[in-house]
């Protein structure tokens, strides 16, 4: 059997109201190449194992499921997290490309999968593609937002200043990542880690297409839709952030290529923040608003001038 061209990995805990979706969205893409499911499934207590046994025994061609276990769950900042089951799993992947969808989220379009591998294969200065997405919060389910990343290019200091695509979007290609990095395992955001180690390893770029063909899930479960319901965790978040910050600046940021880019970068956003009014904070969401303030405060402090 010839090898797959993309390999989609799906990391799954207690998913058990979303997974059916997920799953089917992608079974349901339109391609002329082979691909196959990397489904890890991290012992959920809800159903959520039992049912990808189900879809892994109906699509034994495509789906490769692994059974993970709780007592290899890696703790990131004293919570566990579900990065054993993620490194795992790409470790599996045997496609040229990787595509990323945790459990909880869906594609929207047939032709997703087909339309990023023509622009990777057609662009190699590009390490990794993405595109736009609905957001859907929990609490508003009859509301879509569009998340406006609409066409751009990405460089690795636009990534370290912030990140704006979700899991759900990314593809990349697995010969630019590499694994055994320490800080993989440190770091509080996967999707993060995965696109900070391909345009490292590469210094390739991103690229955000025009499409919309994936929604992006907030609920009270997932860790966006719990930091907007909860003061306590959002506190923490922002502590990730910080820890975040100081473990990539020993790795990315003293590399004289990315320290002037991303300080100036930082300087201008934070400039534009405290122009706006308060009713203008107010439009974008407030935690955004401290993060970039907390964020600007840390890097000042390095002083790459």
């Amino acid at each position: 059997m010839s090898l797959p061209v993309v390999s989609i990995v799906v990391t799954t805990y207690n998913h058990q109201d979303y997974i059916k979706q997920c799953l089917d969205s992608i079974l349901m893409q339109k391609t002329n190449f082979a691909y196959e499911i990397i489904l890890g499934e991290d012992e959920s207590s809800d159903g959520t194992r039992e049912t990808c046994q189900d879809y892994a025994n109906r699509f034994p061609d495509i789906i490769k499921l692994f059974l993970r276990s709780r007592k290899d769950v890696i703790y990131i900042n004293d919570r566990p997290t579900g990065r054993y089951n993620f490194i795992e799993s790409l470790k599996s992947a045997k496609g040229k490309y990787i595509a990323l969808c945790e459990g909880d989220d869906y594609w929207t379009d047939p032709d997703k999968l087909q339309k990023q591998v023509d622009f990777l294969e057609q662009h190699k200065q590009y390490g990794l593609c993405s595109h736009n997405a609905e957001e859907i919060d929990f609490k508003k389910p009859e509301e879509k937002i569009i998340i406006p990343n609409t066409n751009l290019d990405l460089k690795i200091e636009d990534f370290i200043r912030a990140n704006r695509l979700a899991t759900c979007l990314i593809m990349f290609r697995k010969d630019s990542f590499k694994f055994g990095l320490s800080w993989f395992e440190k770091i509080p955001f996967g999707d993060l880690c995965v696109i900070l180690n391909v345009l490292k390893n590469t210094n390739q770029k991103a690229k955000v297409l025009n499409d919309t063909m994936a929604v992006y899930r907030i609920h009270s479960s997932g860790i966006h839709g719990s930091l907007k319901s909860n003061n306590t965790k959002l506190i923490k978040a922002y502590l990730q952030h910080i820890k975040f910050f100081k473990i990539i600046k020993k790795e990315l940021l003293f590399e004289q290529i990315f320290q002037k880019p991303i300080y100036n970068k930082l300087i201008k956003t934070y400039s534009i923040l405290m122009s706006l009014s308060l009713k203008e904070k107010k439009k974008i969401m407030y935690f955004k608003f401290r993060f970039l303030e907390v964020y600007f405060k840390i890097i000042k402090k390095i002083k790459y001038v």
